[in-house]
């Protein structure tokens, strides 16, 4: 009788040693990401459960907010979408993510932002806030827009090592360092991306302050060959008569460490 009682407690035993080598099969490999998550009100912010400077965390949300207020309000567009902010704490914990090492990256098809938080480089917040909220509200631009893009989120952030795209670009045209207008339309990526940002940032900040924001949107949507039409004059000429008013604006030319400069904001 005792036999027949161990039968059972044995099978069991083995049945228990057996589920728990499948389980660690099962799990071989496999590693724990654990994340923070809150919505507050349209928007979901995720942080990595190992980020400890709850300080930071909580600037980082207000800045969030602060900042779509301050996009919205100039360029006229509401934020209706739930979006989706999510940190990591490096750039190689972007690569899996985004398969690219930058500190920020915009996905508006899924209605999110990724930001790094630990780098010699600012996190980018309103500059790829401002890329989602334009990108759900206009759309992608028009090939021949992408540098209008950029630009736009550049010129709303307009301070790069305390400097504004405007300094920058007067620096630039006294040290003949600006992009050929051509590469920068056709070809915004190939260029220095410290220079065509904010080249491009300050030719933003020129066509919203001197013209109208629906103007600014056609020419997003429909490209650069409707630039005529839809502002009246041709693009060169536009640019020459900014590049007047920043010689009358600024005609001493900022001491900038060029070298240091090219590093990126700080």
């Amino acid at each position: 009788m005792k036999k027949l009682y161990l039968l059972p407690i044995l099978f069991l035993i083995y049945w228990g040693c057996k589920s728990n080598i499948d389980k660690k099969s099962f799990h071989e490999n496999w590693k724990v990401e654990s994340q923070l998550t809150k919505r507050i009100n349209n928007v979901n912010f995720n942080f990595p459960e190992n980020f400890i400077d709850l300080d930071r965390r909580e600037s980082l949300i207000k800045e969030t907010f602060v900042s779509i207020k301050e996009i919205s309000e100039s360029i006229g567009l509401e934020l209706k979408d739930t979006i989706y902010v999510r940190f990591v704490l490096t750039r190689e914990d972007m690569k899996p993510l985004t398969n690219s090492k930058s500190t920020g990256m915009t996905y508006p098809h899924i209605k999110t932002c990724y930001l790094v938080l630990n780098d010699k480089i600012d996190t980018p917040l309103k500059h790829e806030l401002t890329h989602l909220i334009v990108m759900l509200g206009w759309g992608h631009p028009h090939q021949t827009s992408i540098w209008m893009n950029e630009g736009l989120s550049t010129y709303q952030v307009n301070n790069c090592n305390g400097y504004s795209v405007s300094e920058l670009y007067r620096y630039f045209l006294e040290k003949k360092k600006l992009i050929d207008t051509n590469s920068l339309t056709s070809n915004f990526y190939g260029n220095s991306e410290m220079i065509s940002y904010h080249q491009s940032g300050q030719i933003v900040r020129y066509l919203l302050e001197n013209y109208s924001v629906k103007q600014f949107e056609e020419l997003w949507k429909t490209g650069l060959n409707n630039f005529q039409n839809i502002y009246g004059k041709k693009f060169l000429s536009i640019i020459n008569e900014m590049e007047n008013e920043l010689k009358s604006n600024y005609p001493d030319v900022i001491k900038l460490d060029f070298d240091l400069f090219m590093e990126g904001c700080t």
